[in-house]
């Protein structure tokens, strides 16, 4: 394993303390990276990790980045940045199909095409949109109201 691609991860001592321990599966890794520079950068222990690129949809190479990794790499999911409107928005469920975990970041109106969770205090049911899309990974900083959304849909699981 490569310890110098890793100290450019994270700082030495860290990488050292995960290397020594066997814990690299203990880490979710994540990244703009293309499939191209992510092989280049990680080749020694991408088969030691979990990824998960970062795709903004509408940004140029977006789709081909999805496709490169889905061909070439295991990945753990995906995170998906959106946009304020659905305009870039695909079709999550072909991905989720590939048993890819789909992310998306509630947190602010421009990462999921306004569907953010500071809606859910006025209409718990905004969680219906990640729901819809095929959204299996909601990242949240109203904890308490998703999870209630959540056993309401009989789609939590303790």
């Amino acid at each position: 394993m490569a310890r110098h691609v890793l100290g450019k991860i994270l700082n030495g001592e860290i990488s050292m303390h995960f290397l020594q321990r066997n814990m690299l599966d203990q880490i979710l890794f994540k990244g703009h990276e293309s499939y191209k520079e992510f092989n280049k950068e990680y080749c020694d222990i991408k088969k030691d990790i979990h990824y998960m690129p970062i795709i903004r949809l509408g940004a140029k190479g977006d789709l081909k980045n999805i496709t490169e990794y889905l061909k070439n790499y295991k990945v753990y999911g995906f995170e998906f940045t959106i946009g304020k409107i659905e305009k870039n928005l695909i079709d999550f469920k072909e991905i989720r199909a590939k048993k890819v975990k789909i992310w998306v970041n509630s947190l602010w109106p421009h990462h999921n095409a306004g569907n953010n969770n500071d809606k859910v205090l006025d209409n718990p049911n905004v969680y219906d949109w990640y729901i819809n899309k095929g959204v299996n990974i909601i990242q949240t900083d109203r904890p308490k109201e998703l999870i209630l959304y959540l056993k309401s849909e009989n789609l939590f699981v303790e």
